[in-house]
């Protein structure tokens, strides 16, 4: 387990992946002295600016979890069923990684999303896979 001062080291590591995707944009909203919010926009080149019209939005980050949008519907049914998000409207808010073993997990997810997301274009003959995610271990609480 990891101890308290890694307790945002697997949220960070996925930060940092998710900032390093082919085409990610971030845009940090500040909200009045609220809650921290980070948008990531999928940007068809790079020469668009973040949040243009022809962006699509790819993930919202938050202090209470990461709203992911391009899942395939047996993609939202695994995450919801299987305890690793919730639904908020049409996309699926995923639940921060606690631990380095479901940051990998995070990590798939996302990637599902991405390659959804994208598959018009350059990453179209990537390959997902499309394994069910595992359960989340509860961590003991020690």
């Amino acid at each position: 387990m990891l101890q308290s001062t890694d307790e945002f080291a697997p949220r960070l590591l996925l930060a940092h992946r998710i900032a390093e995707l082919p085409g990610a944009k971030v845009v940090d909203i500040d909200n009045n002295g609220g809650p921290f919010t980070v948008q990531v926009y999928l940007t068809p080149g790079a020469e668009k600016n973040a949040g243009a019209s022809s962006d699509r939005l790819f993930a919202q980050i938050s202090h209470d979890g990461i709203v992911v949008n391009g899942l395939q519907n047996s993609d939202k049914h695994q995450v919801l069923s299987r305890g690793w998000g919730k639904l908020r409207k049409r996309a699926v808010v995923l639940y921060m990684p606690r631990n380095l073993q479901e940051l990998e997990i995070c990590w798939e997810i996302l990637q599902r999303a991405f390659y959804r997301l994208s598959e018009s274009g350059e990453n179209a003959s990537l390959p997902v896979f499309v394994a069910d995610f595992p359960r989340p271990l509860p961590l003991s609480l020690h």
